[in-house]
């Protein structure tokens, strides 16, 4: 409700002076795996210290609420959505470098993120730019984690063929939150990653036969 109140006192300026306004959702991946890895006051110690840091890295304009256990919203204002990718860049660069230690145990802790840039010429209610911000942060989610999902989802794929990307290009550019860059090149960067996957498999035991048969099938799909 605090989050709905002052979100829309914002909005609501924004519109008036006619000022960009952007909306990001951050959630801390693998909050289950933390809990049953370690117990859960470090848990909440843990999510109490990355709700620091990220007000830490947001400016004093920023708007942080956190709404869940693992969730933050941020709305900034007077923000476009090319500035609001720094802020989250500066947020995720941190967290990267911010270790935690359970006892003997040390680990890092990533985040899934959603952007959303409020359009002057087309302007939207608040729940939907909060839910749409959410649904970019699950799609980072669902796709590994440690991702930042700012395109539109309703954007259709260019029909010119991409240049192709090195594998160090892609590791990069998905740490960057560029999928969009990434997806239309996916399969073809599988495919140079097959046969390490093959070797990894049949080295480590890592029963993943039907997964590696699920990936040759959708190559030769594309291919062919």
């Amino acid at each position: 409700s605090f989050l709905r109140a002052e979100g829309s006192k914002l909005l609501a300026e924004a519109i008036e002076t006619q000022r960009p306004l952007t909306v990001l959702h951050l959630q801390v991946d693998r909050v289950k795996s933390l809990l049953h890895t370690t117990d859960t006051e470090f848990t909440k110690r843990s999510l109490y210290r990355i709700r620091k840091l990220i007000a830490d890295e947001s400016r004093c304009k920023d708007l942080l609420v956190r709404i869940g256990p693992a969730d933050f919203v941020i709305v900034m204002p007077r923000t476009d959505d090319a500035e609001a990718r720094e802020v989250a860049k500066i947020i995720y660069r941190t967290m990267r470098y911010t270790a935690f230690q359970y006892g003997d145990l040390k680990f890092r802790l990533s985040l899934s993120g959603g952007l959303v840039a409020h359009k002057l010429n087309n302007p939207a209610q608040l729940d939907t730019i909060f839910a749409l911000a959410k649904v970019r942060m699950e799609k980072a989610h669902n796709s590994g984690g440690d991702q930042l999902v700012f395109e539109d989802l309703s954007a259709k794929p260019s029909s010119v063929e991409a240049k192709p990307i090195s594998l160090d290009e892609t590791v990069s550019n998905l740490r960057s939150g560029l999928t969009s860059v990434v997806k239309p090149q996916l399969l073809r960067t599988l495919s140079k990653c097959l046969p390490l996957l093959v070797h990894a498999n049949s080295t480590l035991d890592l029963d993943i036969d039907h997964a590696i048969k699920r990936i040759h099938d959708l190559i030769s799909a594309e291919q062919g």
